[in-house]
Order: C-alpha cells, then structure tokens, then sequence
C-alpha cells in the first residue's frame, strides 16, 4: 500500500484504528498514522466536533453500505492543508468490519499554527501546545483551574509539583524521543485529570507536542472506591475454590481472584487476551473436539448482556480437567457501567463420582436381576417337593424327596454366601492390613481346591515377590477364585492339565499372574459380561458366577487393576495388579463413594 500516493487508513467497526499505508498526517484525525494504530477515536487528543465528524461518516458508510467523501483541515510538519478523503465500507463474510479511509492533498494553507484553531480552538477539551523545551506555545484551555497554566512562553513543567514534574519529564522525553504518545495522571488544583502527549512533527522530527488535558476527578474518585470494593473482593475471594472474574462490558478484566490463575496463568487484562490464551486448550465434552474460546458462554454474553451456565474441558498442566462456568451480568447503578461476574469451578471429581454411581447402579441392577434368576429355580424346587411330601404316604418316597429338598437348600445357601460376598466386598471399608507371603496363601488355597475337586489340581509357582502387605481374607479371596476356576475349566481333550501361579515385581506392589491350558473363552463373546456377578459363561463344573466380580473388586478397592488374555482351546491367563497398602495413605477413600 506504501506505493499508493494518497494516505491510506483502516478503521474497524469499534472505531479502533489497525492499518495505514505510510508515517502520514495527511488523514482525517491531523495525527500521523503510525501513532494511531490499536487506538481508538474517541481516545485520541483531537477536538471532540472533529471525533464526532469521523464517527457520524463511519456510522453512515455502514449502515448504508455506500462511500462517503468529506473535506478536512489538517497539519503535516507544522504546515496546514487541506485534503479530501473517501470513506469506503469494508466487508468479510457479508459482514460490515470498518471502514477505509483515502485521503489526498486539495490545498495547503500558510502561517504558523494556521490549523491550530480550526483543530483545538473550539474544542470543549483542554489543549496546549509546547516545544520541545516545554514552552507553552497556545492553548485553548476551558477549564478555570488550568487558567495559571494559560501563559504563552511560560515552562510547562515548572508549574507542576516534583514528583509530577519527574513523571511528566519521563513521559515527555518518551515522546519527543520515540514519537509514541504517552498518558498519565496528574493532580492539579484540587483535581484529577490525564495527560495525553502526543508528538507534532515536522521533516520526521518531533518538534512540538500537544497535550490533551482531560478532568478526571469524579472517575478518579471512582477508581479509589473500586480499588477499595477490590481489595475487600480480593481478601473475600482469595481462597474460594471457584475462579472468579469481574469483566467490563468492553471486555476489560477488572479483578480476578487467585483461583483462577490455576486455570488460566498468563495475566490476560483484557477479555481479547484472555480468549488467546484459552485457544487451542477448550474441547467439548460431548464429541471431545477442540473448542473455539469465542464458543464459551462468557464471550456470548459480552454481545447480548445475557446470564449462562455451561460445561466444557480445559486442558490444564495438571491434566484435563471438566469445567462448570457460570456468567452474570451485574448492574453498577454509580457509574452506569454494566459488568460481568463469571466464575469457572472444577468439577472433574464430581462427574467421575456420577459416573461411579451411575455404574454402580447399574451393576445393582443387575446384581438384582441376576441374583432374582438364580433364586427363581431352587426355590420352585423347594416348594414343588413340599408339596409332593404334603400328598405322599410313602416313607421312601417322602425320604428321597427330602433329600432333594436339601440338595436345592444347599444350592440356596451356596446362591446366598456368594451374594453376602459380593455386598460385603463392594461395602468393605477395612484398611488392616499385614505381611503376607504368597507361598502360605497359595498352599493353603490347593489343600482347599484337593478337597472340592477330589484329586489333585497341578498348581506350579513362580515367585519373584514372596510377600506384599495386604488384607489376608482379600488375598485369600483372589487367588481362591483365580485357582479355583483355572482348575475348574480344564480342556477334557488335553491330557495334561496345568495351572502356573506367578508372582511378578511391579510398582508399589506386584503383578498376580495365574495362567492355565483350559478351554479358555471368546473374549469377543463374553469379555462384557465376564466380571458381572451372577453372569456363568460356562456349563462346566458348579459355582454361582461370582468369583470374578470379587477378584475384581478387592483389587480394584486399594487402587489395583485385572487384565484378562484367552482363546478357546489355548487357555486363559489372567493379571491382577495388588498395590501394596501404606499405613501413610488412607488410599480406600479414592473409592469409597
């Protein structure tokens, strides 16, 4: 654009300035374009009728779709001129986004300050122009109390206090001698106002500045109050769980407590700074997909003032975390200012426990379903053979029917132990615990397995780790089901029918590994319902279904794990991770709920 020869200047719809083609002063706002880039028009230290021209031609060109032009009075290097501009609308995606302005010489005008009047003088804001030795070379100040200051030739900062002075020094060497405009604040005869310093050049030299001179005493004073309502924010908030934000309608952070610096650590003032620093770290819940920041609640509730509350995950330094987010907008009645409460609180244990329960409920469920299944039949069994002793004369007949009956009395004890199990291995809260060793476990369990299988089980052990620390009937329990069913499925076309029992180091605790040459299973088939309760995946030998969900169980309940490998005819393997208890870590909490 630097080719073009007239003066080229971009403007958004915000009425923020963003691109120019050239250091020129020959644009609508008398400044040069490099000094108005990321500053917005009604910020800028011209005459408010001069603001209002720009911005009633902006609202125009938009609302209208059409080019406008407009005549303007301007200074390039202390030299007046005049110069025609067009106002151009600019569009991005069928969507109105600025404004360009084109703007070429249409005459030059004499005399020194021949443009001062035309472009301060009958302004409503205060306005002086110094040298670069800080002498007064006019004003136009509105204001009584910078009359003392409305002498031509005087120096401007011998007038101000010492530590005024030393600020005022510092912001003026800044800009005569990078050409940037700089603001602070300032008292002067009992009240507040912000200096605006801005460079006046000439054959690239800064050779004047002007100084826009802004009373500032009330929103001063309003200040004092919020830094007050902010502290007692801060020492309110500072230790709350929730991050919390207090957002201005345009976008400013006006306070954040410390929480939420756990969330977001960059130290963003702006909602703009915010939304890139959240970029790239959002993703939906529901499809696990990135988010775009500009689809959170908060930034929605900046264009239509609206409350909302939303879900989504964050992905933190600590891992992904599930958020809850909260916007609502809160009335200031003092300033008229409208602002935003958003606090952001995570929820991620929360959700893992909902998840807990639902699956919990759903095990229930089933548990009851199953257990209803297999009571159904000794029970008729039980009551069809009563009868039939009822109507029997037959001491023979009634004896053997008896016998019956206690057969289906023992399966209905056998149905009931497993279920007390079960519910007592689901409600198990005890964290004692002792050194075991593995080997007195495992010759324990085979003189059990001897007995119930009436001839021997061929177990053969493999121990890396003797001994771990654990809660012995759980221990018990686990192998007991393990062996018990790697003894129970045997292959009756193989003739040497084998169980290893291995004892493997792991992390805080060991790997029980038990592996037989069985009929193994088709884990496609029944891998769902192989740790369900009640859920019998065979025909082969008696039990209830249950030994596996209680393997599973009292692993999982001091932080273990089971993994399961089988084919039909190879046999099956499983492995179970048994984490050590620590008389330091109280780890059944983790899964109490």
């Amino acid at each position: 654009m630097d080719i073009l020869p007239q003066s080229v200047l971009f403007m958004d719809k915000e009425g923020v300035f963003f691109a120019s083609n050239k250091s020129s002063a020959l644009n609508p706002t008398g400044l040069r374009s490099e000094f108005l880039m990321d500053i917005a028009l009604n910020l800028l230290p011209i005459h408010d009728q001069r603001k209002a021209e720009i911005q009633n031609i902006t609202e125009q060109v938009l609302e209208q779709n059409t080019v406008a032009y407009h005549s303007f009075e301007v200074s390039e290097h202390g030299k007046p001129h005049l110069i025609n501009t067009s106002f151009t609308p600019l569009f991005h995606e069928g969507q109105p986004v600025g404004v360009l302005m084109s703007s070429e010489i249409r005459e030059a005008k004499n005399g020194p300050f021949a443009s001062w009047e035309a472009l301060f003088g009958k302004s409503n804001e205060n306005f002086v122009c110094v040298n670069r030795d800080k002498v007064v070379l006019a004003t136009n100040f509105k204001t009584n109390v910078l009359r003392r200051l409305d002498q031509v030739g005087t120096s401007l900062d011998a007038l101000l206090m010492d530590e005024d002075r030393t600020v005022f020094n510092a912001a003026f060497a800044s800009c005569i001698e990078s050409a940037e405009v700089r603001r602070f604040d300032v008292p002067l005869g009992g009240k507040w106002f912000t200096f605006t310093l801005s460079p006046w050049t000439e054959a690239n030299l800064t050779t004047h500045v002007v100084i826009r001179m802004d009373d500032i005493t009330t929103l001063h004073n309003t200040r004092l109050e919020e830094e007050g309502r902010i502290a007692l924010l801060n020492d309110a908030l500072s230790g709350a769980e929730e991050g919390v934000f207090l957002i201005h309608l345009g976008g400013r952070i006006v306070f954040r407590n410390q929480t939420s610096y756990h969330f977001v650590a960059s130290n963003a003032q702006h909602i703009q700074d915010l939304m890139f620093n959240l970029d790239g770290h959002l993703f939906n819940l529901q499809s696990d997909e990135r988010m775009t920041p500009d689809s959170l609640g908060v930034f929605k509730s900046l264009d239509d003032q609206s409350s909302r509350k939303q879900q989504f995950g964050l992905e933190t330094n600590s891992g992904r975390k599930i958020i809850e987010s909260n916007v609502q907008p809160l009335e200031r009645s003092s300033s008229g200012g409208l602002y935003f409460l958003w606090t952001i609180r995570d929820i991620t244990n929360e959700m893992e426990q909902i998840a807990d329960l639902k699956e919990a409920n759903a095990e229930m469920d089933n548990f009851v379903r199953a257990a209803a299944h297999d009571l159904r039949a000794p029970v008729s069994v039980v009551y069809n053979l009563a009868k039939l002793i009822e109507g029997s004369d037959d001491p023979n007949r009634i004896k053997d029917l008896g016998i019956k009956i206690a057969s289906a009395a023992k399966q209905l004890t056998s149905i009931f132990q497993s279920m007390m199990e079960l519910a007592e291995s689901r409600q198990a809260h005890s964290r004692s615990y002792e050194i075991v060793p593995f080997e007195d476990i495992i010759r324990e369990v085979k003189g059990t397995l001897i007995d119930l299988n009436k001839g021997a089980c061929p177990i053969f052990m493999d121990l890396e780790e003797t001994e771990i620390a654990y809660n012995r009937a759980f221990l018990r329990s686990i192998i007991y089901n393990l062996l018990n069913n790697a003894c129970k499925y045997r292959d009756p076309e193989k003739l040497e029918h084998r169980v290893d029992i291995r004892v493997l180091s792991a992390t805080n605790g060991v790997w029980l590994e038990v592996q037989d040459n069985g009929v193994g299973m088709n884990l496609k088939k029944v891998g769902r319902d192989l740790f369900q309760p009640f859920r019998r995946l065979s025909t082969v030998g008696e039990g209830s279904g249950v030994g596996l969900s209680l393997v599973k169980n009292f692993a999982e309940k001091n932080g273990g794990e089971i993994h399961v490998e089988s084919e039909p005819g190879a046999g099956t393997t499983f492995r179970v991770l048994l984490r050590s208890y620590k008389p330091d870590q109280q780890q059944y909490d983790l899964f109490e709920s």
